[in-house]
């Protein structure tokens, strides 16, 4: 369970760079810089990561950083189980006890 936590305490805190990566190519891939699709400004490159990262909080708010968290923690988190089940369940077919070595 702690793993898990932290897993989903990581997801949340890297997220806000994975916006502004998101911001950065999808401005870089469109052409002719008209309005965004579906959101109707006009289109600006960002000069870099923060730049991105900034104009997103002023232009959006802190809570738009977070755009989509939600979807992921609900994938991450059965990830997360699976991998853990299949951990204990090895451990115990394989034999392996806590400070036994293999000499």
């Amino acid at each position: 369970a702690e793993t898990a936590g932290c897993s989903h305490c990581a997801q949340v805190e890297g997220w806000q760079g994975n916006t502004a990566e998101t911001k950065i190519l999808s401005t870089s891939a469109s052409s002719g810089g008209g309005p965004a699709a579906g959101v109707g400004k006009q289109q600006v490159a960002y000069k870099g990561m923060w730049d991105a990262f900034v104009r997103t909080v002023k232009e959006e708010g802190v809570l738009s950083l977070y755009r989509g968290i939600g979807t992921n923690i609900i994938k991450v988190g059965p990830s997360i189980a699976i991998a853990f089940v299949t951990y204990e369940q090895l451990k115990e077919i394989l034999d392996v006890r806590p400070g036994v070595g293999a000499g």
